[in-house]
């Protein structure tokens, strides 16, 4: 690295932590799994095994991924220290970002995203989650093969949706690389994931995977959707994701600036192939066929990074095609 960029680098951190400082927050996250994960954790270090203690039946959980509990169960209840943890990812994350785009803009579009901003001292997994997602593309590039496998597992016990980052790797290997090295990762991600999947049939299968299909996920007595159930589910979603606030994790914009937004975000992607925009599409898809009364913004910042940079690799190219278009000889 030039020396110059050293001290554009340092001074992107030193940005991007004043600006958690303006934001930060002292009192713990009311929303979200917050207090979940600390009681999961309560129940890991006082030896009940992972146990929902909070609730009369004391039963196992199966809904959340343990890693992140794991991690809280030297923390205690120190909501302070653990969101100082999470300062410390998301400055993390911006050196990954760095490392895998080699771009200024994309770098100062992330540290000065809001969305991005809110999330860096929650005691929530979604800065967590983005760290395994960079840290697995990161590894994976630079040919780093055993933690590109502990990166790709880390994300799955993180956040049930780490099943798709597991996914766009298989599926890109399959197709794309060498045939006998995506099987010896198929081998060990499914020796690796299998466990949880038997551990939650045992702990009564109550995995967030089965709510997909569910009517409700608050009320799973209503029962399972049709396939025909999913439409209206796709369209409310995408209303959402690509024409209202899911614009957060682009740029500060939504509502009508989304949808252009998300257009040229996308062909940047597009324009540039390969496995992130393979990571977004799958990731959307997930997103669009989940509940409608269980979606927000949030689970879409782990694609928040690889939109940017779509962002910025599809911005110059649709100003000069808008430009063309209305200066063009009628």
């Amino acid at each position: 690295m030039m020396v110059i960029d050293k001290y554009k680098l340092i001074g992107i951190f030193v940005l991007q932590a004043i600006l958690i400082i303006l934001l930060f927050d002292p009192k713990i996250f009311m929303g979200g799994d917050s207090h979940t994960y600390f009681n999961l954790a309560q129940s890991i270090r006082e030896g009940n095994g992972y146990r929902e203690i909070w609730t009369p039946e004391n039963n196992l959980n199966s809904w959340i991924p343990p890693l992140f509990p794991l991690i809280l169960v030297p923390f205690s209840h120190n909501y302070l220290a653990v969101k100082g943890l999470i300062i410390l990812l998301t400055l993390l994350s911006t050196y990954l970002i760095w490392q895998l785009f080699k771009n200024w803009a994309v770098l100062l579009l992330f540290i000065s995203n809001l969305a991005v901003l809110e999330f860096s001292h929650y005691e929530l997994t979604e800065i967590p989650y983005l760290i395994c997602v960079l840290a697995t593309f990161y590894f994976w590039r630079e040919d780093r093969r055993i933690l590109f496998i502990i990166s790709l597992i880390s994300a799955f016990y993180m956040r049930s949706e780490g099943i798709i980052l597991g996914l766009t790797f298989l599926l890109y290997g399959f197709f794309c690389e060498d045939k006998f090295r995506f099987l010896k990762i198929a081998v060990i991600y499914g020796l690796a994931i299998v466990p949880w999947f038997i551990y939650s049939h045992i702990a009564g299968n109550n995995m967030r995977w089965v709510g997909l299909l569910q009517k409700n996920i608050y009320q799973p007595e209503l029962g399972n959707i049709g396939w025909f159930d999913f439409i209206p589910r796709i369209v409310h979603n995408f209303n959402y994701y690509f024409m209202g606030e899911g614009g957060n994790v682009l740029l500060n914009f939504h509502w009508i600036f989304t949808l252009p937004l998300m257009i040229i975000a996308f062909y940047g992607l597009i324009k540039k192939g390969g496995i992130f925009l393979l990571f977004v599409v799958l990731h959307y898809l997930l997103l669009l066929c989940w509940q409608p009364m269980a979606i927000h913004w949030r689970y879409a910042l782990a694609v928040s990074p690889f939109l940017i940079f779509g962002f910025v690799n599809g911005f110059e190219p649709a100003l000069v095609w808008t430009k063309k278009l209305f200066t063009a000889e009628s």
